[in-house]
Order: C-alpha cells, then structure tokens, then sequence
C-alpha cells in the first residue's frame, strides 16, 4: 500500500470518519468506475475515493440527525480495522500477479 494511502487512513481515523462511512464511500467509488464507458486509467490509490468517502460522511451525518444512537457503538474497533489492512496486504505480498508489484 502506497504510503498517501496509510496517510489518508489515518487522517481519516484522526478526523473521527467512521469505518462505516470510508467503506461505503470506497464501495461507490468503485461503483462509479464501474460504471465508466472508458476505464483507460486506473484506480491505484485510495485518493481516488476521497470525494466518495466524505459524501458518504455527509450522508451518515443527516441520516443521524435526530437519532439517539451512538455512532461509536457501531464502529469496527481499529484493532480489528488494522488486522483487516495487515491481512489484506500480506495477501498482496505473496500475489504472484504483475500488478501486485506496485504494491512492494
């Protein structure tokens, strides 16, 4: 994982972004992609998520308005975030695919 990535993880932790709110702002980001007619370019850092991420921040945010429940009871603890990320990227390290190179 290229280093702007680990940096905006943890501007995202520092700012208090849910955990809910960055997957599902990763996960319309990669909708959108999809969605594209010409995907000459691709996605090769999660700086290409940040709009979607503090959209999705925007949208718990109003759909919390008025509600009683606590935002951090529902958070995935950063213990278990950070086992996700090492797992993942121990994954990537022992991917035999080419693309995995840009990963080391």
């Amino acid at each position: 994982m290229p280093p702007l990535d680990w940096a905006l993880m943890e501007m995202w932790k520092e700012a208090g972004i849910p955990v809910e709110a960055v997957l599902r702002g990763i996960d319309a980001a990669f909708d959108k992609y999809d969605r594209r007619a010409k995907k000459t370019r691709k996605v090769n850092s999660l700086a290409y998520c940040q709009q979607e991420v503090l959209s999705a921040v925007e949208d718990l945010s109003e759909a919390a308005t008025g509600s009683t429940r606590d935002p951090a009871a529902t958070s995935i603890p950063n213990t278990a975030l950070a086992a996700y990320f090492e797992r993942n990227a121990e994954q990537l390290e022992g991917c035999k695919h080419p693309a995995a190179a840009c990963w080391r």
